[in-house]
């Protein structure tokens, strides 16, 4: 007794769809949207965003601004909250790797490599998406500092110049946290590794007090004179 074999014909690979650089920024953008709603109808997000900046505000002003400036909290405060609107978009930028993270475990991503979409949109997506919440987080900060009476001495200008140059910086912080979520295995083992490097980043001394009453082991280096 023969067996027959019967061997199917093989089908020719299908080409990828080549996407131009126009019809990649249209996905991208149409993902950031999907990420905007994502902040809107997630409440527990928006509450950390406006909770976490005016926690730190009232503890490091009205707790530890009394012992560091002599009792002027008022004086504290003028010094303190650029370094604490540093420190919220930093602990910002968590949620990008997070809802990455999240993403690719509940298998988002493989839905992604099917659609005909540029490769890089859902990244791009997702990381202009947060910066609605890097923003919420400066405003939040700002709002309620001056609410507390901080007051800015130089003009609006320069104030607006400076909150844009830290969403620059809380943009470029995002891609750190971007490859932590690509990197790590489970959204519980980004918040260690994320949680980690936001706590060694956002520790400055000179942030909190003015480097002569730091230890000298915190004070920063001197400037060489030529």
């Amino acid at each position: 007794m023969s067996t027959a074999v019967v061997t199917r014909p093989q089908t020719p690979a299908v080409p990828g769809r080549h996407v131009g650089p126009l019809a990649g920024m249209r996905h991208a953008f149409t993902l950031t949207w999907r990420s905007v709603l994502k902040i809107r109808t997630n409440a527990e997000d928006l509450l950390g965003l406006s909770l976490q900046p005016i926690m730190f505000l009232l503890l490091f002003v009205y707790v530890f601004g009394g012992a560091i400036a002599h009792g002027s909290t008022h004086i504290y405060l003028q010094y303190v909250l650029p370094g604490i609107l540093v420190q919220t978009v930093l602990f910002a930028t968590l949620g990008t790797g997070l809802m990455l993270n999240q993403d690719i475990s509940a298998g988002v991503f493989d839905r992604f490599r099917s659609l005909p979409i540029a490769r890089w949109a859902p990244l791009a997506g997702a990381i202009m998406g947060d910066v609605t919440r890097y923003v919420i987080s400066v405003v939040v900060t700002f709002g309620f500092g001056m609410v507390l009476g901080f007051r800015v001495t130089t003009n609006p200008l320069a104030a607006v110049e400076g909150c844009a140059l830290i969403l620059v910086f809380a943009m470029a912080m995002c891609w750190v946290s971007a490859l932590i979520g690509l990197l790590v295995k489970t959204p519980q083992g980004f918040r260690y590794s994320g949680s980690r490097r936001c706590s060694r980043s956002s520790s400055p001394v000179a942030c909190w007090s003015r480097s002569p009453r730091c230890p000298a082991g915190c004070k920063p280096l001197p400037r060489r004179t030529r």
